[in-house]
């Protein structure tokens, strides 16, 4: 195993009363944390998780055990997920996962689940999170159309069913590979962690916390309006994290030329809607 990867849980409000000083003295690097639930509430303990994460000093993201196969029902469930983080004073960059296991979402995954992620997506992204997708080897392998979602991937995949103490480093042989970006490898959820008193999920976790921009590659030629593609969507990600709002589709519209004009003018940069080297450099320093 890397000596780059962290070790991690996930949790929600089924784990109980954790006792996060004790967590973080196991060893816990990073937890990821359940938001809300299906009436887009605050799940029970999750301000009580994220203070506790917070004063322990213990890097988290949270997550949303998704039930929303349609864009306009995926766009209010990441709404709300927003606004509870905007809430907690959540920094830019923090990772909301879309979690897609539950059965409802399986006779939609060829129609409209797709579209509901990318609209999960574009909410996150235009507010400044990181996005990615929780799901199982299976769902990866077999169910969703992965060629059209580019974020980083969670992906669960358990060796073994057997307790697990926190820290044990699962066989290599039976990591998961992903096209996309694997972010981290969920292999267990028989954890046993000091501070939780029954089964937690046990992750190794191979990247940081993930910005949004992070989740595409910078372009190295000059973009302009009327421009496509994943270097848009990095430009993209960039106003919106210096106060822009929006759409993270790619495309270098009008809109997009409009906020590389405005974020020219308050960098004292030549006003022309291009972003060659020099406003790419003042957008690298977002």
């Amino acid at each position: 195993m890397s000596n780059s990867v962290r070790y991690g849980i996930d949790v929600s409000s089924y784990n109980g009363d954790i006792n996060w000083s004790r967590v973080h003295q196991a060893g816990v690097q990073h937890a990821v944390i359940k938001i809300t639930r299906k009436d887009l509430s605050p799940d029970k303990r999750f301000s009580a998780n994220w203070k506790g994460c917070q004063a322990q000093g213990i890097s988290c993201g949270v997550y949303r055990y998704v039930y929303e196969a349609t864009a306009e029902a995926a766009e209010q469930a990441a709404r709300a997920v927003v606004k509870l983080l905007k809430e907690h004073q959540a920094r830019s960059g923090t990772m909301i996962w879309w979690d897609v296991e539950d059965a409802c979402l399986k006779s939609a995954a060829k129609s409209t689940l797709t579209p509901s992620i990318l609209a999960a997506q574009r909410v996150a992204e235009s507010s400044g999170y990181g996005f990615g997708v929780y799901c199982s080897k299976y769902w990866y392998e077999s169910v969703l159309q992965t060629k059209q979602i580019s974020c980083p991937f969670w992906i669960a995949r358990y060796p073994s069913i057997r307790a697990t103490a926190f820290g044990t480093a699962p066989a290599e042989r039976y990591k998961p590979v992903t096209t996309q970006t694997l972010w981290g490898w969920q292999y267990s959820s028989a954890g046993q962690v000091s501070g939780i008193s029954c089964n937690t999920d046990l992750n190794v976790i191979y990247g940081e916390e993930i910005s949004a921009a992070a989740a595409y590659p910078e372009p190295a030629q000059t973009l302009r309006k009327g421009d496509r593609g994943v270097g848009v969507r990095w430009v993209q990600t960039k106003l919106n994290a210096d106060g822009a709002k929006l759409e993270v589709d790619g495309i270098f519209g009008a809109l997009t030329d409009a906020a590389v004009r405005q974020f020219q003018k308050n960098h004292h940069l030549t006003v022309d809607g291009i972003v060659g080297p020099i406003t790419r450099a003042a957008l690298k320093e977002i």
